[in-house]
């Protein structure tokens, strides 16, 4: 929980100092334009490639087969578009590489890892309320 609640407070830190850096040198149109460029360029790649996504799994629902994979990939896709919505140059930078198919697949290769290996080594928990 501290690992998470550190995450949700040095990456805001961080992203701010950067902006400010990146501010003084360039000036403040071209930075807000740096904020809301790619968090429109994002959101419309997200939604395409999420609707692309979404009708893969509807085909291989119809064809009996369980889309696994594109599971993992439609909720990388949601993360991805949430980064990139996020106001900030590294959660944009991740965004971007996570709405990329080629780094999407090692992404999902990782997740399935960690998942594999939390559930093998039974540290794997639901928490249902």
């Amino acid at each position: 929980m501290f690992k998470l609640l550190g995450l949700f407070i040095l990456i805001p830190v961080i992203e701010i100092l950067i902006l400010v850096k990146i501010g003084s040198r360039v000036g403040f149109w071209p930075t807000i334009a740096l904020i809301v460029i790619p968090g429109v360029l994002g959101a419309a790649m997200a939604r395409s490639q999420g609707l692309a996504v979404l009708s893969q799994i509807k085909n291989d629902l119809a064809a009996g087969r369980m889309p696994g994979s594109k599971i993992i990939d439609g909720i990388l896709i949601l993360m991805g578009g949430l980064l990139l919505i996020t106001p900030g140059i590294i959660t944009d930078i991740l965004g971007f590489s996570v709405l990329f198919p080629g780094l999407r697949s090692y992404y999902r290769a990782a997740l399935t890892r960690s998942f594999l290996a939390r559930l093998a080594a039974r540290r794997f928990r639901i928490y249902m309320r």
